[in-house]
């Protein structure tokens, strides 16, 4: 399987791909996936941004968390569309992971060094060089997507562990809803990113359990 690893979006400054462009591409593996369109609309979300890299590393949070305001987030817990970034975009709500590649895919366009991190059982967006108190949670709407943050080191996570989160979630759909099909892609789709040893095995016990639900 084609891995998935280099290209970049519009306007990024790196080969390595953004949270929300490797999000897109797992989406394809799935369905055919809108990209253009998506695109389109992160950069439009990005432009909202203008200016902001010369602003305080609190006020960037704040003009990301504004930029975001009209995105809800919703958990319906079965199919794929929350967590594709593409229907995301054109239905204005999705998952918390999904909301959370647009957040920092946005800020990276707009040249904000913000972050994903662990925290709290979930992932928090936070400012990269600054020990900024203050974060957004998209497990959370309106104002309670502010939070504080530990002062000091977080668990950074890359975009290939975002979307590795992505994958888990979209099995435990399909495994929950009865689309094995779904749950198959998507296991798939995990053996297109880099995996240490341990989770790559963890990752074939998981593809071999779900074949073997089909014979």
């Amino acid at each position: 399987m084609e891995p998935i690893f280099s290209g970049a979006p519009t306007g990024a400054s790196t080969l390595a791909p953004s949270h929300a462009q490797l999000a897109l591409r797992l989406a394809s593996r799935l369905c055919p996936a809108q990209e253009g369109a998506a695109n389109a609309a992160l950069d439009e979300l990005a432009a909202e941004l203008h200016g902001a890299d010369a602003l305080p590393a609190r006020e960037q949070i704040a003009e990301v968390f504004m930029t975001m305001e009209p995105l809800r987030t919703v958990r319906t817990g079965l199919g794929h569309d929350e967590l594709r970034v593409d229907r995301v975009l054109e239905h204005g709500a999705g998952h918390p992971l999904a909301l959370t590649a647009i957040a920092l895919d946005i800020a990276r366009r707009a040249g904000l060094d913000l972050g994903v991190a662990a925290h709290d059982g979930g992932h928090v967006v936070a400012h990269r060089r600054v020990a900024e108190p203050m974060g957004l949670d998209f497990s959370r709407d309106g104002d309670d997507r502010i939070r504080a943050v530990p002062i000091g080191p977080l668990a950074w996570r890359c975009p290939h562990q975002l979307g590795s989160a992505i994958v888990a979630e979209l099995v435990e759909r399909g495994v929950r809803g009865g689309d094995i099909g779904l749950a198959l892609r998507a296991a798939e789709a995990t053996f297109t990113m880099p995996l240490a040893p341990h989770d790559a095995q963890a990752a074939r016990l998981r593809l071999g359990a779900l074949r073997a639900t089909l014979n």
